[in-house]
């Protein structure tokens, strides 16, 4: 890392995504300070110094203006400016078009309130990206990931990321400001490895004008899971051939689903007093076999066929928005995406979720 640090925390309040996602520093060397010997400061006089040119005043009007809109934004600088132009290597993990622009405006904003530091932003770069960068030697210096936090435990011990608990104390950074135990998931050996910035919440969600074809209203939510699945055979449907053309409920396949279903059943992926992983917990393999039964009463070809059939699967093509799917358990930024492509959508009209 550079041997001048800039603080972390006006930049780290400005991130946000959907979801548990976790902003990590990069492990790297340090830079060389730069050999040029400064230029050399002209003499005091007494002659009064020269008007701004109206592009510098424009400037500074923007900068004033930005400081004053985003005192609440937590943009207003807290430290010093630094003196030499430093640049912020930072990668985005995410490929979700809102957030993309989202993200780019908060490092174009932060910018504004330290003039001296530039945002290399780069978006959509993904976990493996990461690793290959960091094999590699050339790591960003800060990586905000949402899809791959569960990875931070490994990548701490190959030394691809670094602790930041220096950072915290130094800064004076104020973790009673997270919610009490989400601090947990980036905590290991007695360490921080990574800042929480956001969390999701998982939400059972429901198209509610297809409830009609099997008597259920807006208002009616399955018991449980066994009713959910009840509900999902009589709602998916197949065409003359066998094939699914509307998928009644979705199996968990992606990991944070499949954590969830795994904890519905009372599931434990690790015993945090031994420190070791817990595969064989009753409520795990419970949920695996339920994830198993479902996979065989859709059929697995059939299952994989539908899925070739539906798009990308991301953004406004999500299979559940387009009414492929009826039934799906899945994170709040499910709700951001009807807000971002179904403006018109009712909740309790077009959709229901619990």
């Amino acid at each position: 890392m550079r041997e001048f640090r800039l603080t972390r925390r006006e930049l780290l309040r400005g991130l946000v995504a959907a979801g548990v996602s976790t902003v990590i520093l990069g492990a790297c060397q340090p830079k060389a300070a730069p050999t040029a010997a400064p230029e050399a400061k002209p003499a005091p006089t007494d002659t009064a110094p020269p008007e701004p040119t109206a592009t510098l005043r424009e400037e500074l009007v923007k900068i004033e203006e930005a400081l004053e809109v985003e005192e609440l934004e937590g943009f207003v600088p807290k430290r010093a400016h630094p003196d030499e132009k430093i640049v912020i290597d930072y990668w985005l993990g995410n490929d979700y078009e809102p957030s993309i622009e989202y993200s780019r405006e908060m490092c174009q904003k932060f910018s504004l309130a330290y003039p001296n530091v530039e945002i290399d932003y780069i978006a959509g770069q993904d976990c493996d990206a990461f690793i290959a960068a960091a094999a590699a030697g050339t790591p960003p210096e800060l990586f905000h990931t949402w899809s791959c936090p569960e990875r931070m435990g490994l990548w701490a011990h190959r030394g691809l990321i670094i602790p930041i608990d220096d950072y915290i104390v130094r800064d004076d950074f104020d973790l009673d400001d997270i919610i009490p135990g989400l601090m947990e998931s980036c905590t290991m050996d007695g360490k921080i490895w990574g800042m929480i910035e956001g969390a999701g919440v998982f939400l059972f969600w429901m198209r509610t004008p297809m409830l009609a074809d099997i008597g259920k209203g807006p208002a009616d939510v399955p018991a449980d899971t066994d009713e959910a699945w009840e509900w999902a055979r009589e709602l998916t449907t197949r065409d003359s051939d066998g094939n699914i053309q509307r998928l009644g409920m979705n199996v968990p396949s992606w990991s944070w689903n499949v954590f969830v279903w795994l904890s519905t059943f009372g599931g434990s992926l690790w015993d945090a007093n031994k420190g070791e992983p817990t595969p064989e917990h009753p409520g795990v393999i419970m949920a695996l076999k339920d994830m198993v039964e479902k996979i065989n009463f859709y059929g697995l070809e059939d299952m994989q066929r539908w899925s070739s059939s539906i798009g990308s699967q991301g953004g406004a093509e999500n299979p559940w928005l387009q009414g492929s799917m009826v039934m799906r358990v899945g994170g709040d930024w499910d709700g951001q995406a009807i807000f971002d492509f179904f403006p018109d959508w009712e909740v309790g009209v077009d959709y229901a979720c619990t």
